[in-house]
């Protein structure tokens, strides 16, 4: 069932939902690097990549996409 975009419609229907729960806060997406397909459909949603970061819940280093300037809120979250 690959390239059918079902990924991302339900990636943009959470983004959606989060701006309308809180519109002041960024919507960070933490992507593992190797997960290509993600990153493929986080870019179509017209987030930017931030760089790699540790990620403070674990897991090692992400790829971290926000769909506006982050690194003032990640500074302050970690």
């Amino acid at each position: 069932m690959r390239g059918h975009g079902y990924a991302t419609e339900i990636a943009q229907a959470g983004v959606e939902a989060a701006l309308m729960h809180d519109p002041d806060v960024p919507v960070i997406a933490w992507i593992m690097p190797h997960n290509v397909a993600s990153l493929r459909v986080i870019e179509r949603l017209g987030f930017v990549d931030y760089g790699a970061w540790d990620n403070p819940s674990g897991g090692g280093v992400h790829r971290v996409y926000a769909d506006r300037p982050v690194a003032d809120f990640l500074a302050v979250s970690m």
